[in-house]
């Protein structure tokens, strides 16, 4: 991993940084504005006079001749400037070749030196291809004379201004088969002004007390002038009518924007985000389905926004799901459309759509080492080892943040609608979860809708005394873990209730993203971790620093009388059942190892403070230092006692990047009965023993299915034997449930 550093750092201190984040997330317009791979190399020998000579006639056209070539019909468009500063030309010259003005007009003096510094400043000279023209008319055309020209040749000229009064850019029509754009306050005159057409401004935040700089707003002005274009008349007047302007992606390039070091990267930044692609498979997937761009429109249209967190690097179609039995009257089917309506507006991760435009599986670590996640924990393991400056932890941090795969939020979820399923059971025949299952996979799941991030079906089972309703409830993985689900039943219980009442369900948004976004914030900081608070871990480059050995891979499922000891012993501990298997559990490697101070990695449902109730996924690893100096000599009830302390007390912390730990333990709780839902399960497996890499001394999963306690997945190092493992847990859990357990206040080594 010493190799990846010097190349983290490198990448994400320069402006290298913001264009990869460009090119994760940006949109992508229409087919005109591809650009070659590999752009040929222009030679030009000579002096260096015949060398500016010849870009200066690559780049530049004459007064007369520009207006003779306007003559011919077609669409165009032009960008004026009036009296800009120096640099800004050069600037906004390549911002109109990246974004399809093919004229950039400057008025108020501009010399031969000056052109061609400017002409330098574009970085054109290695992109004779681009076709764009630099335009300087003699000192003697003035503004009104320009912009009666451009307006007898069919021009329609907007006026970018600062004054607040005017009209936002968003509701000006930029759909005009040849457009001109005018910015510059300076010189301005009443004449000129009659000749404008419209005049509008970019609103910024109150109390900056500065402007936009001028390529900065003369991108902004272009991408609106394309994304009008693209956008069907009937589709910009739907928008207008509702109300809803286009900001969205304006203000995600002013975001992006401030991440850049300089003009130069941004400038890099929208090249690449306005990079077409070239692949079949992308024109095939934008010919199916519309377009990315497309889609991406009409999210935002309806009041989308960009969200950014640390999310789980489970693909998008894992699911965590639930079948609820329902113990209630009957269910009323249009009732529990409008309670899924009310808890998606309080929860927003379930209004999360799949980012078409941002390969999120791939940099989040799907079927590989996802790049924004190993860069990530380098940056971490970076920050870990030596004194990074304040001031460029803050700036790498900003840079890795805005350059994050993002997710869009839906700010109205679509209509949601609930299928429904009967089957009449014979006589005799059960009515459990298993034939449940059955009736949905004989229905080809073809209600199953791919793109949303919640899916529900309601099941009616007909037996010979009554209609039993089952609720199948099912939440994306990438943005939900097992306590979302739980908090999803609850929400929909509460809201359904409600609306049984006559009252009116809570429609406040919880807020998650905010406390998701500030963890993923904290994580690129490379700041320590915080006792006793969940963050961010982003472990897939651990996984490949570790020692792997051979181990036993194992199923297990526990008798009714295991469950009830351990059961009775949370009583004894006044703990949960999953603190007491825990507890038990590292007593049981402390018999076995002879470490004196053991490290554990336990999954945590991270739902406090601001999270308590969410249905996202809060839930991550945190670090348990468990001490005993001996082992032998210890009461096995005070170690248990330490495990239940640490937990409760938050004595726990974020893992260090590359941290090695004894064992990695997930163990999950169960919904139960929540109102008139309670949960029930299909018949589950244990799966047969085989050889298996062993990263950790135990590796296990567990969930209580319906009270049966049953570990799907359990690794251990091949010196360790399973048998005797469960064994000793069991019998620890038995001599607390028998009383052994004093539970002292603050227990020490």
């Amino acid at each position: 991993m010493a190799f990846l550093l010097p190349w983290a750092l490198a990448f994400l201190t320069s402006r290298g940084a913001c264009t990869a984040g460009g090119a994760a997330g940006g949109m992508r317009p229409s087919g005109r504005l591809l650009r070659h791979a590999a752009p040929p190399q222009i030679q030009v020998s000579g002096s260096p006079e015949s060398k500016r000579a010849y870009f200066r006639q690559l780049f530049s056209k004459s007064w007369d001749a520009f207006l003779t070539e306007l003559e011919e019909p077609g669409g165009c468009s032009v960008a004026v400037l009036l009296k800009p500063s120096p640099g800004s030309v050069g600037a906004t010259l390549r911002v109109c070749a990246l974004l399809g003005v093919p004229f950039l007009l400057v008025l108020g003096g501009l010399g031969s030196a000056a052109r061609n510094k400017e002409i330098r400043i574009s970085q054109l000279q290695r992109r004779p291809d681009w076709g764009v023209a630099l335009l300087t008319p003699p000192e003697e055309v003035r503004l009104s004379e320009a912009l009666g020209e451009l307006k007898g040749l069919g021009f329609h000229t907007l006026w970018l201004s600062c004054s607040e009064e005017a009209n936002e850019l968003w509701e000006a029509d930029l759909r005009h088969d040849r457009m001109a754009f005018v910015f510059g306050e300076d010189g301005i005159d009443q004449i000129a002004t009659e000749e404008v057409h419209a005049i509008a401004h970019i609103p910024i935040e109150e109390g900056r007390g500065c402007r936009l700089s001028l390529p900065h707003s003369a991108s902004m002005v272009f991408y609106e002038h394309q994304r009008q274009r693209e956008c069907s008349g009937q589709e910009l007047q739907d928008i207008k009518k509702s109300g809803i302007m286009w900001k969205g992606e304006a203000l995600e390039f002013n975001e992006l924007r401030e991440a850049c070091a300089d003009e130069t990267g941004f400038l890099q930044l929208v090249e690449e985000r306005l990079e077409v692609m070239g692949t079949t498979e992308a024109s095939a997937a934008s010919k199916s389905s519309g377009g990315f761009h497309r889609m991406l429109q009409r999210w935002f249209h309806g009041g989308a926004r960009i969200h950014r967190e640390g999310a789980t690097n489970a693909p998008w179609d894992c699911q965590v799901d639930v079948l609820l039995r329902w113990d209630g009257s009957m269910l009323n089917l249009s009732t529990l459309h409008e309670a899924v309506q009310a808890v998606q507006r309080q929860h927003p991760m379930l209004r999360a759509r799949p980012p078409l435009d941002d390969s999120t599986d791939l940099k989040l670590g799907c079927r590989d080492s996802g790049f924004s996640t190993t860069v990530a924990a380098t940056w971490s393991l970076l920050c870990e080892e030596i004194a990074v400056p304040r001031r460029l932890r803050e700036l790498v941090a900003k840079a890795m943040f805005f350059c994050w795969p993002r997710t869009a939020i839906l700010e109205d979820a679509a209509a949601f609608n609930i299928p429904v399923l009967s089957q009449s059971l014979q006589s005799g025949s059960k009515c459990n979860a298993d034939e449940v299952y059955r009736v949905m996979n004989d229905s080809g799941w073809a209600w199953w809708d791919a793109t949303s991030a919640l899916n529900m079906c309601l099941v009616n089972m007909q037996t010979d005394e009554q209609v039993v309703q089952f609720l199948y409830c099912s939440i994306t993985h990438k943005y939900a873990d097992g306590g979302a689900i739980a908090a999803f039943v609850h929400s929909l219980q509460e809201a359904y209730q409600a609306l049984a009442r006559g009252e009116v369900p809570s429609r406040s948004e919880h807020p998650i993203l905010a406390v998701q976004q500030q963890r993923l914030r904290r994580y690129l900081s490379g700041a320590a971790g915080q006792e006793g608070a969940v963050d961010v871990y982003l472990f897939d480059i651990v996984n490949d620093t570790y020692y792997h050995k051979w181990g036993h891979s194992v199923g297990v499922q526990f008798t009714h009388g295991v469950c009830d000891t351990l059961r009775m012993a949370g009583q004894r501990m006044a703990c949960s059942e999953e603190i007491a298997w825990l507890s038990c559990i590292i007593a049981a490697m402390f018999r076995m190892l002879p470490d004196k101070l053991l490290r554990i990695m336990v999954v945590h449902n991270g739902r406090l403070g601001d999270a308590e109730g969410a249905v996202a996924c809060t839930s991550n690893y945190v670090m348990l230092s468990i001490p005993c100096l001996d082992a032998s000599a210890t009461p096995l009830a005070d170690i248990a006692s330490r495990v239940k302390y640490a937990i409760t007390h938050g004595k726990f912390r974020r893992p260090t990047t590359c941290e090695q730990a004894h064992a990695r333990i997930n163990i999950g709780g169960m919904i139960g009965k929540d109102g008139d839902f309670t949960q029930v399960f299909k018949s589950s497996r244990c799966r047969s023993s085989a050889w298996s890499r062993a990263p950790y001394v135990i590796q296990l999963r567990m969930d209580n299915e319906g009270g049966i306690w049953c570990v799907k997945d359990f690794k251990c190092h091949e010196f360790v034997d399973p048998t005797t493992f469960w064994t000793a847990a069991v019998c620890i859990g038995r001599e607390i449930a028998e009383g052994a357990y004093t539970n002292p206040v603050e227990p020490l080594a």
